[in-house]
């Protein structure tokens, strides 16, 4: 039995994607995403994950197709969250647990955790962004009443909904999301995610700043997202069309009075950065750092993992150079998507022999002589791992039996990619690259030495596409 299923239903969310890897980064082991006659199918293109199943219907909600659903696969799983594409349950007391540890731990003696809304807004954003949970980052205030007659844009300072996480082992049924129907009229545990508490299967009866600020359990609720979206909502959304609500009807409940970053830095903590010596890896930290994103050097907490004993005791090896394969297990959180960047051989030799951490161990390189004599010095022992400062890249990014172990492998040559990765995750990094003048070139090296280089980086070449100079 798998620990932890998901039932969603999507109809034409655009960031269906961001969803899934969201989930899946919280230790969901299966994902099950019923699409409700989306106009537009191409939001799913880019999922290609085994663990996520999409079904195409019709009228799931008049037929209560995710109740059917339910009954056919509760039976692999423990638990199962049921909740829509645009709420994200986080674990915000624990930030760096995921979802799968809170229910092994916090509420392993529970039944049914009630997971209350926060109440996210668009702050009026125009267009959709590019990443939901990195671009916006303003909420309402819980301790302030918000009153409507509208019943969708409802005031719900004394009454705000939940999102249900539960065994089921307990319960026959679902609707609206939530369980129903437990078997033999069981005592049952339902609890409040917030806390703990007791609970019940109704609304939670509030929700204040003090609750967010230390909860354990929240689903951050992104019913307003951009207008561009809330015109789509219009044209597309059952109980929007239902119900006749307007443009303005949606506007007039967007309360933008706090900022919170929970889901922003909670994102950003799914990507990681492997620095490749010689590959701008030192700029790329420092970019980083004045974002408080901590990478590379600046992750300490990389320094205390153990990692194979051959590197260990190279006097002259950092930690935050170690390949990811060379530690006794993934030294990050599962979910953790890890990118690098490499470099054309012949070029990366040429910075490490004159860079002042790669070539302290020869005499000052001043001219072409220099430059060959310590490229022939330096670069057959490469591969024996006596200095990670001329390891083949490889090492990093392949494991022996040549199978890729980096989510994002950038090229040097195409830094721009970087920044693209970044606007993916909703980053605010740019790398900016500075020419620079390169004291010798490729053509410098020898002929001697730019077949030792093909014969040492040979999988770099072929790995990286660059081409050997023959």
């Amino acid at each position: 039995m798998k620990m932890l299923g998901l039932i969603t239903r999507c109809r034409d969310e655009f960031f269906i994607k961001e969803f899934v890897d969201y989930y899946l980064s919280q230790g969901v082991n299966e994902i099950f995403i019923i699409d409700d006659d989306s106009d537009d199918k191409s939001i799913y293109d880019k999922i290609d994950d085994s663990r996520v199943v999409i079904i195409y219907s019709k009228n799931i909600i008049d037929n209560n197709y995710a109740d059917q659903l339910y009954k056919k696969v509760k039976s692999k799983f423990k638990w199962i969250i049921y909740c829509d594409v645009d709420e994200f349950i986080t674990t915000k007391r624990n930030l760096h647990n995921t979802i799968a540890q809170e229910l092994k731990t916090t509420f392993k003696n529970d039944d049914c955790v009630r997971v209350p809304w926060v109440m996210m807004s668009s702050n009026g954003r125009l267009n959709n962004p590019n990443s939901v949970l990195s671009e916006n980052i303003h909420r309402w205030n819980h301790d302030l009443k918000h009153p409507n007659d509208i019943n969708k844009f409802r005031c719900r300072y004394n009454k705000i909904e939940c999102k249900s996480i539960f065994k089921t082992e307990k319960f026959k049924s679902i609707i609206d999301h939530r369980p129903i129907n437990p078997y033999n009229n069981s005592k049952l545990s339902i609890v409040s995610g917030t806390d703990g508490s007791p609970n019940n299967l109704n609304l939670h009866s509030n929700l204040r700043e003090k609750d967010i600020e230390s909860g354990v359990l929240l689903c951050y609720h992104y019913r307003i997202i951009s207008i561009e979206n809330s015109i789509n909502k219009l044209k597309n959304n059952k109980w929007y069309i239902d119900d006749g609500y307007s443009l303005k009807d949606i506007q007039d409940s967007d309360y933008s009075e706090i900022i919170d970053k929970t889901l922003m830095l909670k994102s950003m903590s799914n990507l990681k950065f492997l620095h490749i010596t010689k590959t701008s890896g030192t700029y790329i930290e420092n970019l980083a750092l004045k974002k408080g994103i901590l990478w590379g050097r600046n992750d300490k907490k990389l320094r205390s993992l153990k990692y194979n004993e051959e590197y260990r005791q190279l006097k002259n090896t950092s930690f935050w150079h170690i390949p990811l394969q060379e530690f006794y297990k993934f030294p990050h959180k599962k979910g953790t998507k890890v990118f690098t960047v490499i470099r054309n051989p012949y070029t990366r030799v040429i910075s490490e022999c004159t860079c002042k951490w790669g070539g302290r161990f020869a005499k000052k390189v001043e001219n072409v002589n220099d430059l060959n004599e310590y490229i022939k010095k330096q670069v057959p022992q490469a591969n024996n791992k006596k200095f990670h400062h001329f390891l083949p890249q490889s090492l990093y990014t392949h494991n022996l039996k040549g199978e890729k172990v980096i989510d994002y492998i950038i090229h040097y040559e195409e830094i721009h990619t970087f920044n693209e990765l970044m606007k993916k995750y909703g980053i605010d990094i740019t790398y900016i690259k500075k020419e620079t003048n390169q004291k010798f070139t490729v053509d410098d090296i020898s002929d001697e030495n730019i077949k030792l280089i093909n014969e040492v980086y040979d999988l770099d070449f072929n790995y990286y596409n660059y081409k050997k100079i023959l």
